[in-house]
């Protein structure tokens, strides 16, 4: 129980950082019309992302028995992607905080995984991925 609380700890505790940074401290805010488009147009991008994301893995399935673990490790990373984004989709249409909390894990999967892999490209689109998710959080509730 001490270790799902610490987890839990820390993800809030990055969340705090991250919105400190990427939302109060940002040299550039997104206009608010801006941000009511990028909400209103998130499930649909999100069901796009679903889409892109099973294709992927749906190539990886066969390659992971020719290539081995990278390709494993890249099927628990779509797979993961995949749930997160999914159970994200119904919240964001309603624009409830928790389709936001699922994108922002799905992000940090990607993080994750990017860190693993050694991906610097990946790790720059996370942080794009997060700034513009920060930015508009304030429009979840």
């Amino acid at each position: 129980m001490a270790k799902n609380t610490d987890i839990k700890l820390a993800l809030g505790q990055l969340e705090d950082t991250l919105e400190l940074y990427l939302v109060k401290k940002a040299p550039f805010s997104i206009p608010d019309e801006w941000k009511e488009l990028i909400v209103k147009f998130a499930p649909y991008l999100t069901l796009l992302g679903i889409v892109i994301y099973v294709l992927g893995f749906l190539s990886t399935l066969g390659l992971a028995s020719i290539f081995g673990f990278l390709y494993y490790l890249m099927l628990i990373y779509t797979l993961a992607v995949v749930v997160l984004v999914g159970l994200a989709v119904k919240p964001l249409f309603s624009k409830n905080i928790t389709g936001w909390k699922f994108i922002y894990y799905a992000v940090l999967v990607n993080a994750l995984y990017s860190i693993v892999t050694f991906s610097f490209g990946g790790l720059i689109g996370v942080v794009v991925l997060l700034y513009f998710i920060f930015q508009v959080k304030s429009c979840y509730k």
